[in-house]
């Protein structure tokens, strides 16, 4: 951010100077993100975690956080939502569940080539919320690390 501030500091016009302040936004929100998410992850890991449960549309919620997501993302990416069963109704901790939800949608648009598939299926005692893209999958051998706290695969696997 230093660096894009010097060069706005030095730059020949208006339309440079905005083009240097963008870059310094979108590094804010990427350092805010970061800190979102480490925040997360510690609150996640308390072992006093109490849960703030409530009833949730997810026949609104879902999708409203799948385009959220898709607006985000640098790429171009097409998403699609589907919703099955009953899901006016669901009980969850709606920023726990927002949290997971979002680190899923936010690493399928990173790696897939185009397409993300986001299903939610409400059924009598089980949730279940699934996220699929069109990427080159999680390697054999980092299937188990990725459940570790702060893990990311190398580059070379987008």
């Amino acid at each position: 951010m230093q660096f894009e501030i010097e060069l706005a500091q030095t730059a020949g016009g208006l339309p440079e100077v905005r083009e240097r302040l963008a870059h310094i936004k979108a590094d804010i929100s990427a350092i805010n993100d970061l800190v979102n998410a480490t925040m997360g992850y510690a609150i996640l890991e308390r072992a006093d975690l109490a849960l703030n449960l409530g009833r949730h549309d997810f026949s609104v919620l879902i999708p409203a956080i799948a385009e959220s997501a898709r607006r985000d993302a640098d790429h171009d990416r097409h998403v699609v939502t589907e919703i099955h069963g009953n899901t006016g109704q669901v009980v969850c901790d709606v920023h726990l569940l927002e949290s997971a939800y979002k680190n899923l949608l936010y690493n399928a648009m990173r790696f897939a080539k185009r397409d993300v598939r986001v299903t939610f299926e409400a059924g009598d005692s089980i949730n279940r919320l699934t996220v699929e893209d069109d990427g080159p999958g999680i390697p054999t051998e980092d299937r188990g690390r990725i459940f570790q706290s702060f893990v990311q695969l190398s580059a070379a696997v987008k």
